[in-house]
């Protein structure tokens, strides 16, 4: 089984409980940085994404990313979308960024907000999840990547909201200690069931080569 460093806002604290994916990873869990209420900007702008990306960098950890839930109104208009897209390509450039200067490959598994059914959150996350998959999963991203030189870069967007959908509580968004359990069980099985096209192609001036010889070892 890979390492893993998680960052990101409350569904990282609720995976990170003592009884989720500590308990599932023990000593290869390397790095865990939550941080409840933040968006996906503020994880970058206050250096939560590059604190983790440094410790996965060091550790050869594969690193998972829960956010998404509070980046609201992402769909409100095309200006927004607009905004949002470059928020997110910003991390998926600052990834690149880490993985040129520390000359290592760096693995990242993304993990959209989760299913709710809490009335303003229900309304949200899906719109979210739309979003962060028509950007993540774009061409846009394998430019951001590319315009690094020496980037060397395995990106995965995973949509929560079929991964939750039976363990929302009516209340609000956040699960019961056993039901993140689960999330984070799924959450593991799709980090550990590996790549596919996207990941071939998120390369900067390494090469097609140098990714080859990186999946051989």
């Amino acid at each position: 089984m890979s390492r893993y460093v998680v960052v990101g806002d409350s569904q990282a604290e609720g995976v990170l409980m003592s009884g989720a994916l500590p308990a599932l990873l023990g000593e290869d869990l390397v790095g865990s940085y939550d941080h409840r209420g933040w968006g996906s900007a503020r994880l970058l702008s206050d250096g939560a994404i590059g604190t983790a990306l440094g410790r996965a960098a060091s550790a050869g950890a594969k690193l998972l990313i829960f956010s998404g839930g509070n980046d609201n109104n992402v769909l409100a208009t095309p200006e927004a979308f607009e905004r949002y897209k470059e928020t997110l390509l910003d991390i998926v450039r600052a990834i690149a960024r880490k993985s040129a200067a520390a000359d290592v490959p760096l693995s990242v598994v993304w993990f959209g907000p989760v299913f709710a059914l809490e009335p303003s959150n229900a309304r949200q996350h899906p719109d979210t999840a739309r979003a962060m998959a028509s950007v993540l999963r774009s061409s846009a991203v394998q430019r951001a990547v590319a315009e690094v030189p020496g980037a060397r870069v395995s990106l995965r967007f995973v949509d929560s909201q079929p991964l939750t959908r039976d363990l929302a509580r009516v209340e609000n968004v956040h699960l019961t200690a056993t039901n993140y359990r689960k999330y984070a069980e799924r959450a593991l099985s799709a980090a550990e069931s590996g790549g596919g096209l996207l990941e071939l192609l998120l390369l900067g001036a390494a090469g097609y080569g140098a990714w080859r010889l990186w999946r051989m070892r």
